[in-house]
């Protein structure tokens, strides 16, 4: 959270254009699982248990980088046990649209995760990289397209 409130001062500073960025910043330590995180405007990461279940990490409150000035970040924390793997995407997944101008969402997101999730971490980013570029065909990009997956071993 002080990370991104000393950035947001940086960026609002320097931001005549009206530019933003979003962003999630994590600490986790291996020894614990404990993991302490803060977002800027993002999604929280999607959180599959090891017995399957697939929600989002808590939600923590934190505005876009780059607009508000003097803005406070909340900052989370949550123990992982072991198996637990987080999905962590750029809004241009969630945004990636088809021909017919369809985004693919949080519903395919999700859908993507449950089936793809219980495989090694490298299968999931390449299934959830392949998914999107499925769906969206010869349609145009129009954002950047960014899939990370960590999967806590204990």
């Amino acid at each position: 959270a002080d990370t991104f409130h000393e950035a947001n001062t940086l960026l609002e500073r320097q931001n005549s254009t009206g530019l933003f960025v979003t962003g999630f910043y994590g600490q986790l330590d291996p020894a614990s699982g404990e993991l302490h995180y803060a977002c800027a405007g993002h999604e929280c990461p999607l959180l599959r248990g090891a017995d399957g279940t697939v929600g989002m990490l808590p939600r923590v409150r934190g505005a876009l980088l780059g607009i508000i000035e003097g803005c406070r970040f909340e900052a989370g924390a949550y123990r992982l046990a072991p198996g637990d793997t987080l999905l962590l995407t750029t809004d241009g997944v969630h945004e990636a649209t088809d021909a017919a101008g369809e985004q693919f969402g949080e519903t395919r997101l999700r859908d993507a995760f449950e089936a793809l999730g219980d495989g090694p971490v490298e299968a999931l980013v390449r299934g959830m990289m392949a998914r999107v570029r499925d769906f969206a065909g010869e349609a145009e990009q129009s954002d950047d397209i960014t899939v990370v997956a960590l999967r806590y071993l204990g």
